[in-house]
């Protein structure tokens, strides 16, 4: 039965990494909103660090990432008619989203709300992180 379960493991591991994986949006300014968005949750989780005692210095450089990629790409996305307040909304609506799970995942009285929301801040984070991974 070990044998069985470990090849049935390696068929289903090679069938997931033959899925294609997720691109970039070809439109500039669904690139720049994605991007926005990932430099706002990653500010949350370096703020969030900090009021753990921490350095958030991974955080930070991946908020840097972000932030160049979104200054680079900003002029294509507003000649294709994002505007910067847009841009600045979406960040700032992604930052809060994120600290308020992250908020939650740490100081909920409830363990079962602080693993659904530790969760949550982990599935949220996931699609910025495969970025900087591709």
């Amino acid at each position: 039965m070990g044998v069985l379960k470990t090849l049935l493991c390696l068929g289903l591991l090679v069938a997931s990494a033959a899925l294609p994986a997720r691109a970039l949006p070809e439109i500039a300014s669904d690139r720049a909103l994605l991007f926005a968005a990932c430099a706002g949750r990653y500010s949350a989780t370096m703020e969030h660090a900090w009021l753990m005692g921490q350095d958030g210095a991974e955080a930070r450089d991946r908020r840097a990432v972000f932030v160049d990629l979104l200054e680079a790409l900003q002029p294509q996305a507003v000649a294709q008619g994002l505007s910067g307040p847009a841009l600045l909304q979406a960040r700032i609506a992604a930052k809060a989203a994120q600290a308020r799970l992250l908020n939650l995942a740490s100081f909920h009285t409830e363990p079962d709300q602080q693993r659904r929301a530790h969760a949550a801040a982990r599935r949220a984070m996931a699609p910025c992180a495969a970025l900087l991974l591709a």
